[in-house]
């Protein structure tokens, strides 16, 4: 069940799966079935994961400097509870807001730019650096007030929630969090948030978006390749998740079911089984519900239809020639590569 979600028949899995079990391997129960994800993650029993003290816990065990990762931890929403999630949320929505209109815009513009040559014929190349990297970047540009160059804005910023990340990986990413923030504070003096904010919302965003429309094209150009664009039926809404699932802690022994959780177990919740519930109630489900709903719910939405609209308008064919997930990533779903071929 480790990497369950990069299975390519993870949905079969899921399916014939119990819609609530325990896993042996995970030490966590995992969920798949729609309603009991939505219900756990109403449910005030059900905390998200201390991250912030998770990294305490190892600084002050071994003495690892990981000052950056847990200041970056401390302004993300997701990774607390109570008054201070309350206003964390608060803070990030209102620079969401603020915000999303120039951001969708300059991707819709960065769309313009980039569809007609990537998208041509006889074209072939990796979708995930050449298409969704920059078109996120412009993305989050507007949201946080500067262009980043690429040097200080690697991907696996967003790999700090990974639980199995090993110690070198995390002094890597402690030292990538330290650049980019040194570079935010002395560099650039147009921001519209605090560098450390500026960084949260990088590592909240890109991972988690690149993933989400990484996955979904590559899904609907398996399923449709031959086939010219204008076409295919595009869905309005994203259907493929690049966060497979989210993890709560149970805050008190409780019976939930026929089963018996434990103060303290970790429920893992698959927001990957309701990827393909199109149509149903539960379609948007992978943006989480109750008081963690993802904060970029809205603005993915919006740059999904962006995409589809534009795709739709298009004669041009496609054959996936590679896609892999990236190796040794237990939090998302995101290619290491996605190679397509373009032709009339």
């Amino acid at each position: 069940m480790l990497q369950v979600h990069h299975s390519s028949n993870r949905w079969d899995l899921y399916k014939g799966a119990s819609p609530l079990k325990w896993d042996n391997d995970l030490k966590c129960w995992c969920v798949f079935d729609p309603k009991m994800i939505a219900d756990i993650s109403r449910r005030t029993e059900f905390h998200v994961v201390n991250y912030p003290h998770a990294v305490q816990t190892i600084i002050d065990r071994i003495g690892m400097d990981l000052s950056v990762t847990r200041s970056v931890l401390d302004e993300i929403p997701l990774a607390n509870e109570g008054e201070t999630h309350a206003a964390l949320r608060r803070k990030m929505a209102r620079v969401i807001a603020d915000y999303e209109e120039l951001a969708v815009t300059a991707f819709q513009l960065k769309l313009e730019e980039l569809a007609p040559k990537i998208f041509s014929p006889n074209n072939t190349l990796d979708l995930v650096d050449s298409f969704f990297a920059p078109l996120f970047d412009s993305l989050v540009t507007q949201l946080i007030g500067t262009d980043i160059s690429r040097e200080f804005a690697p991907e696996s910023i967003s790999q700090i929630f990974d639980r199995m990340l090993s110690l070198n990986r995390r002094v890597s990413i402690e030292k990538q969090l330290r650049a980019l923030v040194d570079n935010l504070e002395n560099e650039h003096n147009d921001l519209h948030v605090a560098p450390l904010v500026a960084v949260a919302l990088m590592v909240l965003g890109k991972d988690a978006l690149i993933g989400s429309l990484s996955c979904s094209l590559h899904a609907l150009l398996n399923v449709n390749s031959g086939i010219e664009f204008c076409k295919i039926e595009w869905p309005e809404l994203i259907p493929f998740t690049g966060v497979p699932y989210i993890e709560r802690i149970a805050m008190d022994s409780l019976n939930f079911g026929a089963h018996y959780i434990r103060k303290g177990e970790r429920v893992r919740l698959y927001f990957d089984a309701c990827s393909k519930l199109i149509g149903s109630p539960e379609e948007i489900l992978y943006f989480g519900t109750g008081r963690h709903t993802c904060l970029g719910r809205k603005i993915s939405q919006r740059v999904w239809k962006a995409l589809v609209d534009n795709l739709r308008q298009k004669k041009i064919r496609a054959r996936v020639s590679k896609f892999a997930f990236r190796s040794n990533d237990y939090v998302f779903n995101y290619p290491a590569c996605f190679v397509g071929h373009f032709y009339e």
